[in-house]
């Protein structure tokens, strides 16, 4: 009965501050390119075609010269893991699924919810089997009513890539104290799902050998383990995304990665430094923040047994930090690859330190409300617009009649009107220097200027 009223609860709370997180406005960048790819059917997406051969690919990241038309022309291409943003094929097959029934962006992006409703189950689900009831209500909650999960409901893989780490992690957890086989191949599977879905799988196929290495003895590590489990996780990829194996396709995504690094200003939409990135996370959710904090400083005081458990948490939230230290992005998803594990860290050891007498529980029960009550003002103070100018963009192309024309556009509209316009020739420029030289080059029907369609 207790865990009834209490998922009710937590729920609850969810669906209270997720009520007005799911925006109704055109899809807008990223949103348009995923949806895009999935216009081009499920047999493009599942066998990566078209794509710009391997080959092809190394070659023209390595002309310096015409480097910063790379993407013109693999968006010109056609090239279905471009569009797909390089990340493996699992959340377009989702997708695909459902735009079956619907297109209508605030549909979908509603949709987009069950990632963190099935994340909250695993969460429960998993602290109460390894640790206690306090530690899953106040981990759940972390995460439920977090910045992240709230504020990400646009369409992306992130959500899907989180649920499948907690999937593997709580494995992970639970080989740590058992050395159990058959948990070892579920977070192996689970780890090639995550794998097909983000490029920073990397940091689980880490977090996972590493906690193999530690319970070797009780998984009773030798050579038909070795081969069992690579090819365990082979066959989940080769059945989930064959052209990761046959095409090399996730070698792309690492290296357009770097491409972004070295050679693109501002590659993920800000020019703000990764410290003014760190502390504007900070800003936006401060009491999350010194909750994970006193959770990790907790660490030192609880029993053994219980950081034993959450080893393959905190190892995962340290290295994927440091493997995202630098993407200055403040878009919020880019904080779930790392912050739900940090929710599982942080709930379970506050709610597993020596708290006296009775106290644990109506303590547990404070920080849930504090919680709530800064996520409820947090975001009531930063409302969601409505994307006025999406739609004055799209209007304003419609009006004029520009629907199957030339246009030069600012490079963050591009996709927009790409998805929108799929007959019109859309040239997008990303400064003044690559806008007069865009105009040189060849006639437009129009040129859109930023902020003013």
């Amino acid at each position: 009965m207790k865990h009834a009223l209490a998922l009710v609860l937590l729920y609850a709370g969810f669906a209270l501050l997720a009520w007005h997180q799911v925006p109704d406005w055109p899809f807008g960048y990223d949103e348009a390119d995923y949806m895009f790819a999935a216009s081009l059917g499920m047999r493009a997406n599942y066998t990566d075609t078209p794509t710009m051969p391997m080959a092809e690919f190394v070659r023209a990241g390595r002309d310096s010269a015409h480097r910063s038309d790379l993407s013109s022309a693999i968006r010109g291409a056609n090239d279905i893991i471009f569009y797909r943003h390089w990340h493996g094929p699992l959340y377009l097959d989702w997708l695909l699924a459902m735009t079956r029934f619907t297109t209508d962006p605030h549909v979908l992006r509603g949709l987009q919810l069950m990632f963190p409703v099935l994340g909250g189950l695993v969460i429960y689900a998993g602290c109460l089997r390894l640790l206690t009831w306090p530690a899953a209500v106040l981990s759940t909650a972390l995460y439920l009513w977090s910045e992240a999960v709230l504020r990400s409901p646009e369409l992306a893989p992130h959500q899907l890539f989180a649920l499948c780490c907690l999937a593997a992690l709580f494995l992970l957890a639970w080989i740590m104290v058992t050395g159990s086989r058959r948990a070892w191949y579920g977070a192996l599977a689970f780890t090639a799902v995550a794998f097909c879905t983000l490029e920073v799988a990397f940091v689980l196929v880490i977090t996972l050998l590493v906690c193999g290495h530690l319970k070797r003895r009780e998984l009773r590590a030798d050579l038909r383990l070795a081969a069992a489990s690579a090819g365990l996780f082979l066959g989940v990829v080769l059945i989930v995304w064959p052209g990761a194996v046959l095409k090399l396709s996730f070698l792309k995504a690492y290296a357009f990665m770097a491409y972004l690094a070295l050679f693109r200003t501002h590659p993920w939409g800000t020019d703000m430094s990764v410290w003014q990135v760190w502390a504007y996370r900070f800003a936006q959710s401060p009491v999350e923040w010194v909750i994970i904090a006193a959770g990790i400083v907790a660490l030192a005081f609880v029993r053994s047994e219980v950081r034993r458990k959450l080893l393959p948490f905190a190892l995962f939230g340290v290295l994927m930090i440091l493997a995202v230290f630098k993407v200055n992005a403040i878009d919020p998803r880019y904080m779930l690859p790392f912050i739900p594990a940090l929710h599982v860290v942080a709930g379970s050891t506050l709610a597993e330190l020596s708290w006296p007498g009775r106290f644990r529980m109506p303590a547990i029960a404070g920080l849930c409300m504090i919680l709530f009550a800064a996520r409820w003002y947090s975001l009531a103070a930063r409302p969601l617009g409505h994307g006025e100018h999406e739609k004055a963009v799209l209007a304003w192309v419609r009006e004029h009649q520009l629907g199957d024309k030339r246009l030069l556009v600012p490079q963050a509209e591009l996709p927009m009107l790409h998805y929108y316009f799929p007959r019109a020739t859309v040239v997008g420029y990303r400064d003044e220097a690559s806008l007069r030289a865009a105009q040189a080059q060849g006639q437009f029907a129009a040129t859109l200027y930023p902020n003013q369609p």
